[in-house]
């Protein structure tokens, strides 16, 4: 049975009450909470929205309806409560994504997107423990492209499910994910890492053999090493289950991971991750017959990151294995770089490139290339309010499951974000 309703109706009280605390003012609030807001409105042309792949509505000469530019109004709102002490913090983080279209062909592509990230943390003498949580309620147009994060936190989105299958767009994708650690100090400079996951995505309308309801659960043992004071090691062993509905899919994969993590220098970051995974699955094949096979894969994180007065840069090569809608674990081979300055007092810029290549475990044939790029140049007239002016384009590439598909996208708006008392 689907849990669609159960993990609806949660994000959307979860989503909807946090909301109504974002317009309690600070000063009547409990003293220690912040409310932070985040506020973005504005107007965007999109010359291919559907990427080429959705029929509906069309009628007439479908060559001159892939040449329609589609217009939206549309307003992002977020805002984050913290409450942070001295030994933990507590952090809420609803968002809410609204649009309207000019032209009725369009009301398909209509979005009304929920969201809810939240993290505690509390730390004991020998012991700190913490957790994280995700709601998303999305329309598929958000939920199966994924975003360059120009203009936030990928931290926001703990994990890539992305399929790139833009059809029945009346759709709505709902993903709850529940991600628990603990750390045990053993000496000054030994850590015993503990960490789970949970991860479970549906859709509200049917089964498709190329999106598929699925769940994802792991769990993490592992032994991190503070070398000095700029340099970190660690070493876990995991063991993971995967579920997907429509390809009757059951996936068990152990693996072990080494990371070690540097600071260069007072600006620069380092990141690298290593890891060996073998997977047990089977799955039912489109002629309906029973498939059992195993594979051995690895994966890797190389990142760097720049943090300065006036710029901020990141990039990252990843290899990953990760559980994907389209009713498998994807290999998942991807470039990501973002760079934003303040050029001057007023006016900052930012660029953002991701790129990936993937594919089903154990299924050639149904690949997946994906480009994004994005730019955005903002002036603030005031501390808080700012004009933004941004343009991106996709390209995506799937090979034999549908249309290949290429948009330009641009937008002009005004931006609030509200003003730290940390000034973090």
């Amino acid at each position: 049975m689907k849990n669609n309703f159960r993990y609806s109706r949660a994000a959307s009280t979860a989503c909807c009450g946090c909301l109504v605390a974002s317009f309690i003012p600070t000063s009547i609030a409990l003293a220690d909470w912040e409310a932070l807001p985040d506020v973005r409105m504005g107007v965007e042309a999109n010359d291919n929205p559907r990427l080429g792949q959705s029929r509906e509505g069309r009628e007439a000469d479908p060559e001159a309806f892939d040449d329609h530019t589609s217009t939206r109004m549309l307003m992002d709102a977020a805002v984050r409560l913290r409450n942070a002490g001295p030994r933990g913090e507590v952090m809420f983080r609803p968002r809410a994504r609204v649009d309207t279209y000019a032209d009725e062909v369009d009301e398909e592509l209509e979005r009304e997107d929920l969201y809810l990230n939240a993290r505690a943390r509390y730390e004991w003498t020998r012991v700190a423990a913490g957790v994280r949580a995700n709601l998303g309620r999305e329309s598929i147009l958000s939920a199966e492209l994924g975003d360059t994060y120009l203009d936030e936190d990928p931290a926001d989105d703990p994990i890539d499910t992305d399929t790139g299958q833009l059809v029945l767009l009346d759709e709505v994708r709902n993903r709850a994910i529940f991600a628990p650690y603990a750390n045990f100090e053993l000496s000054e400079r030994s850590t015993l890492i503990t960490e789970a996951r949970h991860v479970d995505v549906s859709y509200t309308g049917p089964q498709l053999p190329s999106r598929s309801d699925f769940t994802d659960s792991s769990f993490a043992l592992g032994v991190g090493r503070t070398i000095d004071g700029r340099t970190g090691a660690a070493a876990r062993f995991v063991v993971s289950r995967f579920e997907a509905e429509a390809t009757s899919n059951e996936t068990d994969t152990i693996g072990v991971e080494g990371t070690f993590n540097r600071q260069l220098n007072e600006f620069w970051s380092f990141n690298l991750t290593t890891g060996l995974q073998r997977s047990e699955f089977t799955f039912v094949d489109e002629e309906g017959a029973p498939v059992d096979n195993a594979a051995t894969n690895y994966t890797f994180e190389i990142s760097f990151r720049k943090q300065t007065e006036l710029s901020t840069l990141s990039l990252g090569i990843f290899r990953r294995l990760n559980p994907n809608a389209v009713g498998f674990l994807v290999e998942r081979n991807e470039f990501r770089t973002n760079y934003r300055r303040r050029l001057s007092e007023r006016l900052s810029a930012g660029v953002g490139f991701r790129y990936l290549d993937s594919g089903p475990l154990d299924r050639p044939g149904q690949d997946r290339e994906y480009a994004r790029a994005d730019f955005d140049v903002e002036w603030a007239f005031t501390p808080s309010w700012a004009l933004s002016v941004a343009y991106g384009a996709v390209d995506q590439e799937l090979s034999g499951v549908r249309p290949d598909g290429s948009a330009n996208l641009l937008s002009v708006g005004a931006v609030y974000r509200g003003l730290s008392r940390g000034g973090d």
